[in-house]
């Protein structure tokens, strides 16, 4: 018994801290589709794709419009094979969030395939060293972190 506890918790201790880093990765996805407004899920399709090519160590421009951020980011990507190339993806969002229309299911559907499927031919032209190192990092996480750290600091000052 005192060889399998030994052997168990720093297993644990490993293990732990990523299941946690991927359910955190898993619920973020999943609170971004499922956004009450079309338009808040079309802005999450382009949110998503820049925290997973950040967490494939791509470098993602802040506080820049979408296409700028998009012409940053593309020669860095795989354009997957049927899909558009990140600029589109870009244009595309800029029109949903900001045009009068209404943008109905299908269309959010169409941009989220879109962008996994750009993370997908980005992920797979990487050594697999790098895609599992993604899988656990916490790139965009950090980000917030710090964002969130400047406006309460921010606001203190105010």
């Amino acid at each position: 018994v005192g060889i399998g506890l030994g052997a168990g918790i720093p297993l644990l201790v490993l293990l732990v801290p990523l299941v946690v880093v991927a359910s955190m990765k898993r619920r973020r996805a999943h609170r971004r589709r499922s956004a009450p407004r079309n338009r808040d899920a079309a802005a999450g399709a382009w949110d998503e794709l820049l925290d997973r090519v950040g967490e494939l160590g791509i470098a993602t421009p802040s506080a820049t419009t979408r296409r700028r951020a998009a012409a940053a980011i593309a020669p860095s990507l795989a354009v997957a094979a049927e899909g558009p190339s990140v600029t589109v993806l870009a244009r595309r969002t800029d029109d949903a969030v900001f045009s009068a229309r209404h943008l109905d299911d299908s269309e959010v559907d169409a941009m989220w395939a879109d962008v996994i499927a750009t993370v997908g031919a980005t992920r797979n032209a990487l050594p697999r060293w790098r895609r599992v190192i993604a899988h656990y990092r916490l790139a965009a996480i950090t980000g917030w972190a710090r964002r969130v750290t400047v406006l309460a600091n921010s606001a203190r000052r105010a």
